[in-house]
């Protein structure tokens, strides 16, 4: 009974408006061609307007919370860019929706200008000192992002530092070190007059240098992973996926991994001009003008793809973790 009744005002509702949608054709088809034409720009009119407040309500914006302190609301990825006099910058896991930057100034502090902009989600920030002050004055930040939001960050120099994030990171340090800390993802560090440094990091890792060095800690990598230094030692103190692809590669520097005892792995490791020291049954070398190779298989299967490649510097893989 009630069913029926549902369906009969279902019905009504219908015919009642189908016949109001057909009255107003009928009206606007019998209005002068000028009115019409007028009656169509006021909707156009309407239409816009109410889209660009929508965007404007929508877009992110930035709020000044204290003489030190400014927050910008972000939807999306966080893409971060700090130039010219930067000390160090230090990014945390924040708010969802919200970067925190707190400037902390040094020296001649009244000297220092600091310029933000902010489009969409991408935010740089700008410190300037005048020329003369700028062994003696600097300004460091303190950033907070969302947690789970995908960051890009880059610094010109000076130490930058990130711990506690998840998602896909991108990091660039090109004069000065980087430490991350705590990250899990799709990460890539990258300086090249500096070392990265990757401590309980979990995840895809891609990390580079020229003139550096490339450490880590308590580290666990899995699918296709790549450390790379052109002249400094890359040491690795980890695991490795069984279902990755891992690849060490050095120029003029020592390579040194420090797996743990129950690992799982192929090993094709290459040295020009130095020694391998493998601890890990399964695995032989040979010694050739061309230099030193390592080959083997290491633990049941599925094993992680494993190459070390140095020109210059000895490869030593170690049990330890």
């Amino acid at each position: 009974m009630n069913t029926n009744r549902a369906r009969t005002t279902l019905e009504r509702l219908k015919r009642s408006l189908a016949d109001t949608w057909t009255a107003a054709q009928q009206s606007f088809d019998r209005m002068p061609p000028e009115r019409r034409r007028w009656l169509l720009i006021g909707a156009a009119a309407f239409i816009v307007i109410a889209v660009l407040v929508a965007t404007r309500l929508t877009s992110p914006t930035s709020e000044q919370i204290s003489a030190n302190t400014r927050v910008f609301f972000v939807n999306g990825p966080v893409h971060l860019t700090f130039s010219d006099s930067i000390g160090s910058v230090h990014i945390t896991p924040g708010t969802d929706g919200q970067v925190r930057i707190q400037e902390q100034r040094n020296g001649f502090t009244d000297a220092i200008s600091v310029h933000y902009t902010q489009s969409g989600n991408a935010i740089a920030v700008t410190a300037t000192i005048p020329k003369g002050l700028y062994e003696a004055t600097w300004v460091d930040f303190v950033v907070s992002v969302p947690e789970h939001a995908d960051l890009t960050a880059s610094v010109p120099t000076g130490t930058l530092t990130v711990n506690g994030l998840n998602g896909n990171i991108a990091l660039a340090d090109p004069n000065g070190a980087i430490w991350a800390s705590g990250l899990s993802g799709s990460i890539a560090l990258a300086t090249e007059s500096g070392s990265v440094n990757a401590e309980h990091v979990n995840g895809q890792l891609k990390a580079t240098t020229i003139n550096g060095t490339i450490t880590t800690v308590d580290t666990h990598l899995s699918g296709n992973c790549i450390l790379q230094a052109q002249s400094g030692t890359i040491n690795f103190h980890g695991s490795l996926d069984r279902h990755g692809h891992f690849v060490f590669r050095n120029t003029n520097g020592a390579v040194g991994l420090s797996l743990p005892p129950s690992s799982a792995f192929s090993l094709d490791a290459h040295t020009q001009s130095g020694g391998i020291n493998a601890a890990f049954a399964g695995i032989t070398g040979t010694r050739s003008l061309a230099g030193t190779l390592a080959r083997g298989n290491v633990g049941a299967s599925p094993r992680a793809q494993l190459m070390i490649e140095t020109t210059s510097g000895s490869i030593a893989i170690i049990q330890g973790g």
